[in-house]
């Protein structure tokens, strides 16, 4: 009879603990405990204090996974292309079907406006890292008949042909280079991405069939097909300035985003709505705190095209106008995420939980927010926001926070 009831107390035991563990997993309670009954709260402000618009620099590093060629407000990038093993110049007798084949991974899309493609020869030696130098006394024309670029469907890469003349392939070599080296521009107004062989498998491609004046008369052709040994793009473009009461995000001219808003931390409240005092500040939990934006302008990234940004930490004091800022004037700071996504009913949303969470432990100071593209120079994607200081109802910007209260 002991046995029995010892063994009835240990199971009684071993229910309510069972019981006491699920109740922990609330999902709805983050503290892991069932008797504070402390959740997330949330608020939104617009209390924004200062907003403009600096430029910065960034060069091509040549390893780029996209090559840019286009021509489009002032700005102008060519693509270069190096190709070696080709058959020794002098040794060629017969060349047919020679083709460069590009994979177009974007192009301006209006149908009414043909993008064409124009194409140079480069005579000296270069180096990815250093198309940046390449002169434009070094280009000379190629032979190469001008390309119109097809409109390319929505969500889709396209493979395009051009066809090559064949005295460019027997006539291949120039004194001090080291292969067939192939400029590629587009006329005014338009430009297009291409895949470079840092992409993967679909970077440019020479091929062509051929023979030796060693080869029989009666040999089969040759076939040559080779990616590009090295590819890169030079860009030349006007810096982008500061623009007061503007917010731009633009990449073939890199500019970036200041933006300084208050915190009330008024709007901190326990679970019973009373404010949070200095110290229940500086115990509180950020889940997410975010800056959504409106859209302006957009004339690049329209679906599927998405955009990736990055809000930097502020560390200069001061910044009371609009102004020049530097590298060492803001931070990242680590567990910073990137912000990625397509524009979704004409807004973008930063994430800023690791400076709003500095701010309220009182571990940073709250000097501002600098927003840059993570596509700079790597594309023609421009983005204009709306300011706070003149955008219409239902288009001023905000800050979104979501937290949870000290429980003890």
């Amino acid at each position: 009879m002991m046995r029995v009831k010892t063994t009835r107390h240990l199971l009684l035991l071993l229910i309510l603990m069972v019981s006491l563990f699920g109740a922990c997993t609330k999902k709805t309670n983050p503290t892991g405990n069932n008797w504070s009954d402390t959740h997330p709260l949330s608020f939104t402000d617009s209390l924004f204090t200062l907003g403009f618009s600096f430029g910065d620099t960034v060069k091509v590093s040549g390893y780029e996974g996209t090559l840019l060629a286009g021509n489009m407000d002032g700005a102008e990038a060519i693509t270069f292309l190096r190709f070696t093993g080709l058959p020794a110049d002098s040794l060629i007798s017969t060349v047919t079907d020679a083709s460069l084949e590009l994979t177009i991974k974007r192009r301006n899309t209006e149908a009414r406006n043909p993008l064409t493609l124009s194409f140079m020869r480069l005579k000296w030696h270069w180096t990815a890292d250093s198309t940046f130098a390449v002169a434009d006394t070094s280009l000379v024309p190629a032979g190469i008949a001008d390309f119109v670029v097809p409109v390319i469907p929505a969500m889709s890469d396209s493979t395009v042909s051009v066809p090559l003349p064949a005295d460019l392939i027997k006539n291949w070599y120039h004194a001090g280079s080291n292969g067939l080296s192939i400029a590629i521009k587009t006329d005014a107004g338009g430009f297009a991405e291409f895949y470079s062989i840092d992409s993967g498998t679909k970077g440019p491609q020479i091929k062509f069939k051929y023979k030796l004046t060693t080869d029989a008369a009666s040999a089969a052709m040759k076939e040559y097909e080779s990616y590009s040994i090295s590819d890169s793009y030079r860009v030349v473009a006007p810096a982008s300035g500061v623009e007061a009461g503007r917010w731009i995000l633009n990449n073939i001219s890199p500019s970036r985003i200041f933006a300084k808003f208050a915190l009330n931390p008024s709007r901190f409240v326990d679970m019973e709505g009373v404010a949070l005092d200095e110290i229940g500040l500086k115990r509180l939990t950020i889940n997410k705190a975010e800056l959504v934006f409106y859209v302006k302008d957009n004339p690049y990234y329209t679906s599927p095209n998405s955009y990736s940004f990055r809000a930097m930490n502020v560390v200069r004091d001061s910044i009371n106008s609009a102004e020049q800022l530097y590298k060492a004037d803001y931070e990242i700071l680590a567990l910073t995420s990137i912000s990625s996504g397509t524009v979704s009913s004409d807004s973008i949303v930063i994430n800023i939980t690791p400076l709003v969470q500095g701010y309220t432990s009182g571990d940073l100071e709250n000097l501002g927010v600098v927003i840059r593209s993570l596509h700079e120079i790597m594309n023609f994607g421009k983005l204009e926001l709306w300011h706070f200081s003149d955008a219409p109802a239902g288009k001023k910007p905000y800050l979104r926070v979501r937290y949870t209260p000290p429980y003890l």
